[in-house]
């Protein structure tokens, strides 16, 4: 599906919904219905506005250092400029344009009183509080939850970047395990992980390499901490390509493992198996959870030791629905990408993490990583 697609699916929306016109300020909102992404999305003061009327072509505003850039993602997009104080051109003095003048403009040419479309639930409260002045009581309907739930199936093109993510980050993963010895340092692996990674076109989102005692912190950073003989070592890798995130995390030995370690490795390994064999669409979130965390419990730890959530969605530069957790009861969709990382932390000890990307088919859970 391309962007003109999607864009189309939410004026049908809109029109449906009876609403005039839709604000859309989340950067990965704007990112899926536009294709506009840049390294400022997301950082206060730097935001873009995506205005997009029932009936008439949509537009999409932006810092003035991004124009270019957004001309060259969005070429069938009306591409303005957001100035946050008055500049010269050419000679020609232009007034601001801020994203609550736009607002106000487009406001203009909706009926009065009519509804307003936004992802409202995202914005920042300052954000949403300014923008509500200038609505003038008109009602807002929230258009995250929707926006959520499209981007949680993945289309054929969503589909096709995710499984190229997934070929870097796979590649990056054993790359690591090619050099992995006793004596190298987290720092060394970490980097023939980055070179992999650019070589092959993607853009590193996390890695971690925690080896030893740091393999108990999840989100551990490369050091230059020497791994030592028979210690675990977790490696945890994000790759983006085409704006869309892949991940993988595995658990390494520098060394012949231990009986125990062994054990161990096994059992994360079954964990991640059993929920992988609960993945379907329709199958509520937290059973999949449940399928990895009782074998877990099975074999003596509780959610002391397994202190995350089993998996969560892959997106547009960061997570979409669903998460998998205790807590979500809300079905997995049809063509969802996520992932299966169940794990094991032993604090000043060390820790096991084995985690694959998947896609939700028809036929059951596809695994992009293997």
């Amino acid at each position: 599906m391309s962007v003109a697609d999607r864009m189309q699916r939410m004026q049908t929306l809109l029109r449906d919904e009876g609403v005039p016109i839709a604000f859309i300020l989340d950067p990965i909102d704007i990112c899926y219905l536009t294709g506009y992404w840049t390294i400022l999305s997301g950082i206060p003061g730097t935001e873009s506005l995506l205005v997009v009327p029932e009936s008439s072509a949509a537009w999409l505003a932006v810092p003035g250092l991004e124009v270019t850039l957004a001309n060259e993602q969005c070429p069938d997009l009306d591409v303005r400029y957001l100035r946050p104080t008055e500049t010269r051109v050419d000679g020609q003095r232009r007034p601001p344009q801020t994203v609550a003048q736009l607002v106000i403009q487009a406001l203009s040419a909706a009926p009065s009183g009519a509804p307003v479309g936004a992802d409202a639930s995202l914005w920042r409260s300052d954000r949403r509080d300014a923008l509500m002045e200038h609505l003038r009581g008109r009602p807002m309907k929230d258009l995250a939850p929707w926006l959520a739930a499209q981007r949680a199936s993945k289309d054929a093109t969503e589909q096709q970047r995710v499984r190229a993510s997934a070929r870097i980050v796979a590649e990056a993963a054993a790359a690591i395990a090619r050099v992995l010895r006793p004596g190298v340092t987290e720092q060394a692996l970490a980097s023939e992980a980055v070179r992999v990674i650019w070589a092959h076109g993607g853009t590193v989102s996390h890695l971690v390499v925690a080896s030893g005692p740091r393999a108990a912190l999840p989100h551990a950073l490369p050091t230059a901490r020497v791994v030592g003989p028979g210690e675990f070592v977790v490696v945890d890798i994000g790759v983006f390509h085409e704006h869309y995130w892949a991940e993988i995390a595995r658990t390494f030995v520098a060394g012949a493992p231990t009986p125990e370690q062994s054990r161990l490795l096994a059992l994360v390994g079954r964990a991640q198996a059993a929920a992988r064999g609960a993945l379907k669409a329709g199958v509520r979130a937290c059973d999949v959870d449940e399928a990895a965390r009782a074998v877990l419990r099975d074999g003596g730890f509780d959610d002391g030791v397994y202190i995350h959530s089993t998996g969560h969605g892959l997106g547009i530069m960061g997570m979409d629905a669903p998460a998998i957790a205790p807590h979500n009861t809300a079905p997995i969709p049809l063509n969802a990408a996520l992932t299966i990382e169940p794990g094991l932390y032993f604090p000043g000890s060390g820790g096991i993490r084995i985690e694959d990307s998947f896609l939700v088919r028809e036929s059951g859970a596809e695994c992009l990583t293997e």
